[in-house]
């Protein structure tokens, strides 16, 4: 059983039906039904993002996915601000605190985004993937 910490971009992939010269949706949907079995966590900060994003949407999309079994909410402690500010600093502050904070809570999952910065970021601390990354095995 695998464990991913899945940032935010790829729930708005899945629930905004996007292409952008892919199949975003497609392959964001594709991760989630082969990752049933797997632990999926998300954290607050990950809502707050889909919340922004999704204003009128917000609550039925986080009632529909986000009561499965396999998804686990993660509840940031003062260490991981802690980190998360350290992390800012070591990318000279081109990764969002929002972004550091996924790196901060410690999971020992695989990070799953589409940003590339992100990506390089942090393959230093963990090993990040793009959904498709996954899915094409």
């Amino acid at each position: 059983m695998a464990k991913y910490y899945v940032d935010s971009c790829i729930y708005l992939n899945l629930w905004k039906k996007e292409k952008n010269g892919g199949d975003l949706a497609g392959m964001a949907k594709k991760f989630f039904e082969q990752t049933t079995d797997d632990t999926i966590y998300f954290s607050g900060f990950v809502l707050r993002e889909i919340k922004y994003k999704l204003p009128y949407q917000f609550y039925i999309v986080k009632i529909s996915l986000f009561k499965e079994h396999h998804f686990k909410e993660l509840i940031a402690r003062k260490k991981d601000y802690r980190r998360s500010r350290m992390f800012e600093r070591i990318s000279n502050f081109s990764i969002s605190f929002f972004d550091c904070m996924h790196l901060a809570i410690r999971t020992n999952s695989i990070l799953i985004t589409r940003d590339k910065k992100l990506i390089t970021f942090a393959n230093r601390y963990c090993l990040a993937l793009r959904p498709e990354d996954l899915t094409n095995h």
